[in-house]
C-alpha cells in the first residue's frame, strides 16, 4: 500500500459522524475504565499508523488537524505486537503520562474481535493474518493517548 487517503474526504467523514452521533469534542480528563465504554469519543491511529501502513497514518493526520480531542492507538515495536496477553505485564510495570488511557478487553471482547477479523475481512484472510488474530497484543491490551485538537 503506497496510496494515502484524502486529508480533506477524511476531515469530512469524520466531522459528518460527530455531529451525527453527538460525539463529544471537548477536552476531558481520561475517564475511568469503567465508563469508557459510555463515553463517545474519537479513537485514531498515531503519527506511526501501527506499522507505517499510508492509510492508517492518513487518518491520524486528518483527525489530527480538525479542533477536536482525539485519542490516538499507540504503536508499539514489533518484539511486543505478537506477545498477545504477555504485553498486559509490560504495560502494567512501566509508567505512563496521565492522559494515557489503558484498555484491556475481556476474553469474550477478544472473542467478538477475532470474529468479526474473520467474517468481515475474508478477502483479507491470508495466511499471517492468522497469526495476527492468535498472537496480536492489540486484541487485548491498548494503550492510548489524549492528542490536543489543534
Amino acid at each position: 500500500m503506497d496510496h494515502e487517503w484524502s486529508k480533506t474526504l477524511i476531515q469530512e467523514l469524520v466531522t459528518e459522524r460527530i455531529d451525527r452521533y453527538n460525539i463529544n469534542t471537548v477536552r476531558t480528563p481520561p475517564p475511568p475504565a469503567s465508563i469508557f465504554q459510555d463515553l463517545l469519543q474519537i479513537i485514531t491511529f498515531d503519527e506511526f499508523g501501527i506499522s507505517m501502513h499510508p492509510n492508517h497514518i492518513s487518518i491520524f493526520r486528518a483527525c489530527h488537524s480538525l479542533p477536536l480531542d482525539v485519542y490516538a492507538l499507540q504503536s508499539v515495536p514489533l518484539w511486543r505486537k505478537y506477545l498477545s496477553i504477555f504485553d498486559t505485564l509490560y504495560v502494567f510495570t512501566r509508567h505512563h503520562p496521565p492522559e494515557r488511557v489503558i484498555y484491556v478487553n475481556k476474553p469474550a471482547g477478544t472473542f467478538l474481535v477475532q470474529r468479526a477479523m474473520r467474517k468481515g475481512h475474508q478477502s483479507q484472510m491470508l495466511w499471517f493474518r492468522w497469526g495476527w488474530i492468535l498472537f496480536s497484543r492489540y486484541l487485548i491490551v491498548n494503550e492510548l493517548d489524549l492528542i490536543p485538537g489543534t
